[in-house]
């Protein structure tokens, strides 16, 4: 008699004892690929938003080339948010907010500091040997070659009559300095048949 009853409870014992320690499918199996989606997916949104550089390496071609006020010299963010503004068709950045009113007292000198700020930043990696123009040979049949800064961008043109070309058309010829930065060697954009033959 004590035996049947021992029985069905020692059974009853057994299998509540395997199904209590029987892990849950779910958590055996880890998150469920929804989840697992979700958190890949933020965690490279993440990665993208904070990314030094912003959303592209190219960026960093275009982006200003300037870390010093050209007014005061103080580095741009120490005194808070920089003051833009675009002035006779270029971005200016200012340390503070009366800075653009003394630089617009005299644009010259101080459009003058930040040429030769921005010719000295980019001209040790200025990527042609040749006229962004013409296309001829810097340094070459017209004697040194000029720098100049038309938008914030430098170039470097084999003489005086292709600064016109530039100021012109400053995007064009921005397209084949890019062309250049990235590895793909192009024909300068500003190649005239007639402008060789002018008198340089």
């Amino acid at each position: 008699m004590i035996l049947r009853i021992v029985k069905p409870v020692f059974f009853s014992m057994v299998l509540a004892f395997l199904v209590g320690c029987t892990p849950d499918a779910g958590s055996a199996q880890g998150p469920s690929k929804d989840s697992e989606s979700s958190h890949t997916h933020d965690e490279h949104e993440m990665s993208h938003s904070d990314h030094p550089n912003g959303h592209h390496e190219a960026d960093a071609a275009h982006s200003y080339p300037l870390v010093n006020c050209p007014v005061t010299g103080a580095i741009l963010g120490s005194m808070g948010e920089p003051i833009i503004e675009r002035i006779d068709g270029r971005e200016v950045r200012f340390c503070r907010s009366s800075c653009p009113e003394k630089f617009k007292s005299n644009p010259e000198e101080y459009s003058a500091k930040m040429d030769e700020a921005i010719v000295a930043a980019q001209s040790a990696d200025y990527p042609l040997d040749v006229c962004v123009v013409s296309g001829e040979e810097l340094g070459g049949d017209h004697g040194e070659p000029i720098d100049i800064v038309v938008e914030n961008r430098m170039f470097r043109v084999c003489c005086k009559n292709c600064i016109g070309d530039i100021e012109a058309e400053p995007s064009e010829f921005t397209a084949v300095l890019d062309d250049a930065l990235a590895g793909r060697r192009t024909m300068p954009a500003g190649t005239h048949s007639d402008h060789a033959e002018q008198d340089h």
